[in-house]
């Protein structure tokens, strides 16, 4: 779907471990750039090529990938996408991301799932084989680290905030001049409404609300998530509200 500017927000059709799901990604175009954001599950990059060529868009004109963050459903297509393209493609994330990217670090919630083998059933176990395998398989280099409030020079500038919540170094990007935010998974869509992600998944649920404080304060006028597609109306006070809010007592 093309929002505007240079702006486009995608369709996939995914698969998750064997679950049905839908991500929304988006491509930058300006000029000669192509930019994708996130990339998709693991084995998922024929959906993601087909979706961008439904928008009337080379597939081999990407050549650069920003990351919203180092979760498995936004990396997982990287390493299999720098093999299919025959250009170099830079690929850009915020600087205490890069390390998960890289696999240099343990990716956060594998660590998590990690930390208590002996807790889980078998079928939690064989969960955790499948996602160190994704994750070991999508480990890819970043070539550029992005700092809060930087600008890129893409469709009318878009300006990089820090995020940390879901994951430490989790980043949107800003689009000023049409008031529009791709979100990644500071926020998502729930029965027409923004809503934050269930607090299982994130990393730090306060440093969530932190995030979205920050937020608050943008014009804007259009969000992008990756799990719920296009949100439009008076999307700051929203995002003020969920801010405040907090999950009921016991």
């Amino acid at each position: 779907m093309k929002i505007e500017d240079g702006l486009i927000m995608l369709e996939v059709a995914a698969s998750s471990f064997g679950n049905p799901r839908v991500i929304y990604p988006a491509l930058l175009v300006d000029g000669d750039h192509v930019i994708l954001v996130d990339t998709g599950y693991p084995g998922q990059l024929a959906s993601v090529r087909k979706a961008v060529e439904g928008e009337g868009v080379a597939f081999e004109r990407i050549d650069q990938v920003i990351l919203t963050h180092h979760d498995i459903d936004h990396i997982g297509g990287l390493a299999s996408l720098r093999r299919e393209l025959a250009r170099p493609v830079t690929v850009m994330a915020h600087s205490v991301e890069k390390a998960y990217i890289e696999g240099e670090k343990t990716p956060l919630k594998l660590a998590r799932l990690e930390a208590n083998p002996a807790a889980q059933t078998e079928e939690q176990k064989a969960f955790l084989r499948q996602l160190q395998t994704a994750f070991q398989n999508s480990f890819s280099r970043v070539d550029e680290t992005l700092a809060d409030g930087q600008i890129l020079p893409y469709c009318g500038g878009v300006r990089l905030i820090h995020t940390p919540g879901h994951t430490l170094g989790h980043m949107c990007l800003y689009f000023e001049r049409i008031k529009a935010l791709i979100a990644g998974d500071a926020l998502t869509i729930r029965q027409g409404e923004l809503a934050m992600l269930d607090p299982a998944l994130n990393y730090d649920t306060e440093l969530c609300r932190q995030s979205l404080r920050k937020l608050a304060q943008l014009d804007i006028d259009l969000v992008i998530t990756y799990h719920g597609g296009l949100y439009r109306g008076d999307a700051a006070r929203r995002i003020g509200a969920l801010s405040e809010e907090r999950e009921p007592g016991p």
